[in-house]
């Protein structure tokens, strides 16, 4: 069975944090690094579809099979220093809150 072949429309919710952590770079990854780089809502699938990335692929597999996608973000912070508490909080606290906001997925 396909998800198109579903007997109700799928709600897929979409979430990037992606931090490639160099642990010889001793400063951290600051949450005005990860923002600045940040996808939101709709401008997430607008700029991330079609691109060869995970979350360009998990956004055209959703299109193609009809799915709802529930965009919340995405930023991918590259290559850099430990990622900060600051940081890490904000992005899980987002993804908790959106999830509860979201309704039935």
């Amino acid at each position: 069975m396909s998800l198109s072949d579903a007997p109700r429309p799928l709600r897929i919710a979409l979430a990037g944090f992606i931090q490639e952590s160099v642990t010889f770079i001793e400063e951290l990854t600051s949450l005005a690094h990860c923002r600045a780089v940040e996808q939101v809502g709709v401008a997430m699938v607008q700029a991330m579809r079609g691109t060869n990335t995970g979350i360009g692929g998990m956004i055209d597999t959703c299109e193609r099979e009809r799915a709802e996608i529930v965009p919340f973000f995405y930023a991918s912070c590259g290559a850099a220093g430990p990622i900060s508490d600051e940081a890490y909080d904000y992005y899980i606290d987002g993804l908790i809150a959106g999830l509860k906001a979201a309704g039935p997925l």
